[in-house]
């Protein structure tokens, strides 16, 4: 004890000869501190991150029947009994600022095979979870610790089975939200909102895959939930659940995301397919759900039979082809891979429309790569091709068409004209108002299409290339002469570029032969 003693009575006597200056000088050192350590404290370390895929998800944590699929696949269980899964970011994500839930935001794609037990996105205190059971339990918790406040799990489960009326389900095929308990706060039966209104039905063990949004936010404590089927064209507006709940007393400052699911007596094989997190305020990154899988591109097309083949080019046929089970009715292009050439295409069409969206440039809603079959998917156009109106039972060319329907109507002057504003709206956009700049190279009156309303697109970009911005101004012209010269070439000295005007300017002109050719076509 006597050292102890002397040295605090040393510390004494030492702050007590020090002058008022040092002391205010110590005092203010340890303010600051006492702010830089309350400042780390408070500062959010956001996580945002993005799976199209697991082959290469070093930090995950799997535990039980999960494992990683040679395709990429997430498999949280297979078809056996009695089974349970768990998949976890491997690092913990802070979920608290001050007293504060911070927002978050999911989106993932998962696929339920056979009528089992579902799977659920789970938020918990730890990666183990202690208790957890099978069957209607998902992995989650057990029968002796439900509603337990030290569980510390949030979960939105997708739930095939309804347990008996004991988790308050709706029915056997529901999305619930539960909080430290399997009895769910809210449980909806699983479907999504169109824009008008309408409840549209979701099976989810239909082994469809299925994209779901879950999103907190820390500000007005409302957690969404929507779910919809891959083959939706976009995120339903309407939420399937809009729910407000303090979320502070389930989290603690760290948390770990990740997916549970579980088999009983009842069997199913549960996957994640892709999976994007952010938290700290934002949605979540966007999931690629481009590629599309062969089986769906063969069922839509009848196996690609001749009856839905729509026309043919240069690199391959195109086909009309109808989606399941969303009934989308789609132009499926399968590119003839001659080598180099026809895998060149394909990148350069993936690469230029993949992302751009124009009221006059087709869109281009998925691919497939099966070997050495390349397959792009664009929205269906139902009045045909420029060239089928401009030049009736003839192509392009000249040449007879062969035994068609009745020729299509004349072009009034003001479709006309239309068409003209339509492509030159569309090559604009490509060569200036898009984030970087694509020259079309093919613009042919075989490549402009036509909506349901006659509306003109811009389609084909196989033959694009993407010159970057710095390289395509010269003295203030736009330099896409190119195009016209690779055009020409394509035709072979043919005046099908001339009925429709490529719109390539040189001191601000047009080719006057193209729009003429166009006005005084058919």
């Amino acid at each position: 004890m006597e050292p102890k003693l002397h040295t605090h009575t040393s510390e004494i006597l030492q702050v007590s000869s020090m002058s008022p200056s040092c002391i205010c000088l110590a005092v203010y050192l340890a303010v600051i501190s006492l702010l830089h350590n309350w400042l780390l404290c408070s500062v959010t370390a956001d996580v945002d991150f993005l799976y199209n895929g697991f082959q290469h998800a070093a930090d995950l944590s799997l535990d039980g029947s999960a494992s990683i699929l040679r395709g990429g696949a997430l498999q949280l269980t297979n078809d056996s009994n009695n089974l349970m899964g768990h998949a976890f970011f491997n690092s913990p994500v802070q979920a608290l600022s001050g007293n504060a839930v911070i927002s978050f935001s999911t989106a993932f794609v998962f696929d339920i095979v056979t009528v089992g037990h579902g799977l659920a996105f789970v938020v918990a205190a730890s990666k183990v979870l202690p208790g957890a059971s099978a069957e209607q339990y998902l992995g989650l918790l057990g029968k002796n610790n439900l509603g337990n406040s030290s569980n510390h799990v949030f979960a939105v489960e997708f739930d095939t089975v309804q347990a008996s009326g004991l988790l308050n389900e709706t029915n056997g095929n529901h999305v619930g939200v539960d909080l430290n308990s399997l009895v769910s706060n809210v449980s909806e039966p699983a479907g999504y909102f169109t824009d008008d209104g309408r409840n549209i039905s979701v099976t989810l063990e239909s082994a469809q895959e299925i994209q779901a949004w879950v999103d907190y936010d820390g500000g007005t404590k409302v957690l969404n939930v929507t779910i919809a089927p891959v083959s939706v064209l976009s995120r339903p507006r309407r939420p399937l659940i809009s729910y407000s709940i303090d979320l502070l007393p389930i989290f603690k400052q760290d948390m770990y995301v990740g997916f549970s699911a579980a088999t009983g007596k009842l069997a199913s094989s549960l996957y994640i397919l892709a999976w994007s997190f952010r938290t700290g305020g934002g949605a979540a990154q966007a999931i690629d759900l481009s590629r599309l899988p062969y089986k769906q591109l063969y069922k839509a097309t009848k196996g690609f039979k001749n009856s839905e083949l729509l026309g043919a080019g240069g690199f391959g046929q195109v086909y009309r082809g109808v989606l399941r089970p969303s009934g989308d009715v789609v132009a499926i292009k399968r590119i003839s891979n001659n080598g180099t050439q026809g895998m060149r295409e394909f990148v350069a069409e993936v690469a230029s429309l993949g992302r751009m969206r124009h009221r006059n440039l087709v869109e281009l809603r998925g691919w497939c790569k099966r070997g050495q079959d390349l397959h792009l998917v664009y929205e269906f156009m139902p009045n045909g091709s420029l060239d089928t109106h401009l030049f009736a039972g003839r192509a392009s060319t000249g040449k007879p068409r062969g035994p068609s329907p009745a020729a299509p109507p004349l072009l009034t002057w003001e479709q006309r004209v239309r068409i003209l504003r339509g492509v030159a709206s569309g090559l604009v956009y490509v060569h200036e108002e898009w984030e970087q700049v694509v020259v079309h190279r093919d613009v042919k009156a075989s490549n402009v299409l036509f909506g349901a309303d006659m509306a003109p697109w811009l389609g084909d970009f196989g033959l694009a290339r993407r010159p970057c911005h710095d390289a395509r101004r010269r003295d203030g012209e736009v330099e896409v002469q190119e195009e016209a010269a690779l055009v020409f070439s394509d035709v072979g000295g043919s005046f099908d570029f001339g009925s429709l005007p490529t719109l390539t300017w040189s001191s601000c002109s047009c080719n006057t032969m193209s729009v003429g050719s166009l006005l005084g076509g058919r």
